[in-house]
């Protein structure tokens, strides 16, 4: 393990030991960062750290964080950065992912939906297909 792995890892016990989690977040306007206020573990909870998030570095305002130490406000901001990812890694992979449905049409509408190609599940074309339309379509997006 090397040293930051190390000083995470105390970081986050000391995080979740102590229930620290974000309670407010923002963009910096003159720069983008991201920041994320934290309540302070000596001074009370009305009083907040804030977590600046540059990239992949993230920079507290706290006496550890000055020092260059990785507190436990930052712990706390990547457990929550790392949460936000998770739900949206499971989020992208279970329903934004099209599925392959088959569709059986009752009858045409109009003369153009009846020309259509059929959908890669099994969906059935209304009248025959003309003689190179299909080979013209775009090719499944998986096999």
């Amino acid at each position: 393990m090397t040293i930051t792995q190390q000083q995470y890892e105390r970081a986050a016990a000391i995080a979740r030991r102590d229930a620290l989690t974000v309670v407010a977040h923002g963009t910096v306007k003159a720069t983008g960062a991201a920041v994320y206020a934290v309540p302070s573990r000596s001074r009370g909870a009305n009083f907040w750290h804030l977590v600046t998030v540059n990239g992949l570095h993230l920079a507290c305002d706290c006496v550890a964080g000055r020092y260059g130490k990785y507190c436990a406000h930052c712990a706390a901001v990547r457990a929550r950065l790392e949460l936000e990812a998770e739900v949206r890694r499971i989020f992208v992979v279970q329903i934004m992912v099209p599925a392959q449905v088959g569709v059986n049409r009752r009858g045409p509408r109009s003369s153009s939906r009846a020309r259509r190609c059929p959908h890669a599940g099994g969906g059935e074309p209304v009248k025959p297909a003309v003689r190179g339309r299909l080979e013209l379509s775009s090719p499944r997006a998986w096999g």
